[in-house]
């Protein structure tokens, strides 16, 4: 299975690094945009993903161990968009092979994250059958070859980024 990354990457807040749930205690927000014309199905404000109603739908019929937050996305003058939502993975994966990937290391012993891969390669076991996943020790989303032919077939507006040190991806 080949995998790609979601184009969005960000600091995600410290509430979100745990792949805690948070639905039950969440208030939704208002996210004010410049301008809405066509928003894309997958944007970053904030430093959250947020995904379309679109979106939502793909990644619940491939079974996104995720959570959708609810977000209204509105312009300066008030006028709103489709209902988006957060995208919040629930499942953090140790995924990574370390010792056929390349990468660079920040932290020590086993309190480390893993940036700026030269070769990065997944434990074919432990992704097998996930169609989106988040890797411990990863800022970055991946999705399968399947999930990524949905979205663009769907006609969908979501960037996908090659995988470091791989040629996969669209360019």
């Amino acid at each position: 299975m080949s995998t790609q990354r979601l184009h969005i990457q960000g600091n995600m807040g410290l509430e979100f690094l745990d792949a805690k749930p948070l639905l039950d205690a969440w208030e939704p927000l208002v996210l004010t945009y410049s301008s809405i014309r066509r928003l894309p199905d997958l944007f970053e404000m904030g430093g959250r993903r947020i995904v379309s109603p679109r979106l939502r739908a793909i990644l619940v019929l491939f079974r996104a161990n995720a959570e959708f937050l609810p977000v209204t996305v509105q312009n300066n003058a008030g006028v709103t968009a489709r209902s988006f939502s957060i995208l919040h993975p629930l499942e953090l994966i140790d995924c990574i092979d370390y010792v056929n990937s390349e990468f660079d290391r920040y932290g020590t012993g086993s309190n480390f994250t893993v940036a700026r891969y030269k070769r990065l390669v997944f434990d074919n076991d432990v992704v097998a059958g996930r169609h989106f996943f988040k890797p411990q020790r990863d800022a970055s989303s991946y999705v399968s070859t399947e999930l990524r032919s949905s979205v663009e077939l769907a006609g969908l507006q979501v960037r996908f980024e090659p995988l470091e040190g791989s040629d996969s991806g669209v360019p």
